[in-house]
């Protein structure tokens, strides 16, 4: 049953019950986070970690999420012409965000593990050209996510806004702050990690 037949069949105020949940699921990611300061300082077990919290988070969730902007987008876009931009500048970050991922995966994470693995050989250039690289996509995301803040006026959904609105300026708010503590986790500490590792070598 869909939250819309659900309300109607109970009496209850749909626009309220669907705020009521978003908060919940704000909360939720809160409540789940991990504190920046409790982050392992083994570069192996916070690339686990990095890989198991934040990028198998943005995997299953950025399809998601263009599966709602569209359809809010087809929906609201005459009464809302901003919603135009908010989904083409979502679909930038999608692909911005897809290959950074495969490169972190296949390229940076592996070499950094390999600097915290005792014995492994160095390898022929330096780790931190791909820092650089990796650094430069994620001031990138963080210009595309301020940018999606203000065309949604801080993912504020309008009075008009159905369900499916609300689900996906939600989604969009809880993406900001998960990639903002990614992009963290990585910057100023996975990184520094593999710089200091590559200097002890």
């Amino acid at each position: 049953m869909l939250l819309r037949e659900a309300c109607a069949t109970h009496g209850l105020p749909l626009d309220e019950i669907a705020a009521e949940l978003e908060r919940v699921d704000a909360e939720s990611l809160e409540t789940t986070a991990v504190d920046p300061a409790r982050l392992p300082r083994d570069p192996r077990e916070l690339i686990r970690q990095i890989v198991e919290t934040h990028h198998v988070y943005l995997k299953s969730e950025m399809p998601r999420i263009s599966a709602l902007a569209a359809k809010v987008t087809n929906a609201h876009g005459t009464r809302h012409p901003e919603l135009t931009a908010v989904a083409a500048t979502y679909e930038e970050l999608r692909a911005e965000l897809e290959p950074h991922l495969l490169k972190e995966e296949r390229v940076l994470f592996p070499w950094i593990e390999r600097l915290a693995t005792p014995g492994s050989a160095a390898g022929p250039a330096t780790v931190a050209a791909p820092i650089q690289v990796m650094e430069a996509d994620h001031e990138l995301a963080g210009s595309l996510l301020a940018k999606l803040r203000e065309l949604t006026g801080g993912y504020a959904t309008p009075a008009d806004g159905c369900p499916t609105f609300h689900a996906f300026y939600g989604a969009l708010a809880l993406l900001e702050a998960d990639t903002h503590r990614h992009i963290h986790a990585e910057n100023n500490l996975l990184f520094p990690l593999a710089l200091e590792l590559e200097a002890s070598a």
